[in-house]
């Protein structure tokens, strides 16, 4: 079975959503599929996620596991709800799905992102500079650039209570660590400046500890009914 024909939402995050793509930025798509629900009653249930392939860059998700990562303040998932770049391929979901994302992502973000976004942030620090000093400059310079980037927004959401996927008016600067064009001491520097002010935020933050999880719940609920009752699937289930 292809599962990519049960994609359902599907969005362009990264460098493309941040502004902070160049020449060689490859599309990296991102989304959740929801699959048929009679195969969950089965031993064998679809995968969780579905990986990339030699010709396509992508990671979407099933629909239960996608929400999990969702509430718990995943970067690379949950940026996904904000990005500029957004896909419904099924027109009978389309709607639902715009609206659910609208009407609750900012209920999602939590404390969590203090260790998702800050946390991750400050402990991948020496393997970026690992990649570099072992030569692996293009990868090394980019991990560091995002983070910088996790940390920039991270703050941003510990002040605002939302996420802010574009930038801005840090492009300039992150690009010239994708570049080559700042020197680890200036990295450093900067990088330790962005975390003082994470740090700063995070003790005035009126973000809740959790976030809410019903909606996800009546969402998924709402998903697997709704996909449990397409008329093929509900032939697939009588007796042969």
């Amino acid at each position: 079975m292809d599962y990519k024909n049960y994609i359902q939402f599907k969005a362009l995050p990264r460098s493309n959503a941040f502004v902070l793509d160049i020449e060689t930025s490859d599309e990296d798509w991102r989304g959740f599929y929801i699959p048929p629900t009679h195969l969950f009653f089965k031993f064998v249930e679809p995968p969780e996620q579905l990986q990339t392939t030699k010709d396509e860059d992508y990671s979407y998700w099933e629909i239960k596991k996608f929400l999990k990562l969702v509430l718990a303040n995943n970067p690379n998932v949950l940026e996904t709800l904000w990005s500029p770049v957004m896909m419904y391929p099924n027109n009978n979901t389309g709607d639902l799905i715009k609206n659910f994302i609208e009407d609750y992502r900012n209920s999602f973000i939590s404390k969590r992102i203090i260790n998702t976004y800050g946390g991750y942030a400050t402990s991948q620090l020496k393997r970026g500079e690992e990649y570099v000093a072992r030569g692996k400059t293009k990868d090394g310079w980019k991990h560091l650039m995002h983070l910088c980037r996790l940390l920039i927004q991270g703050t941003s959401a510990l002040k605002t209570g939302t996420l802010e996927v574009n930038v801005g008016t840090y492009k300039d600067r992150l690009l010239s660590i994708r570049r080559e064009q700042m020197s680890m001491e200036e990295f450093k520097t900067w990088h330790g400046e962005l975390e003082a002010e994470f740090n700063e935020a995070k003790l005035t933050t009126k973000l809740p500890d959790e976030p809410e999880q019903r909606p996800a719940e009546d969402f998924l609920r709402q998903m697997r009914i709704f996909m449990l009752f397409q008329q093929e699937q509900v032939d697939d289930l009588l007796p042969r």
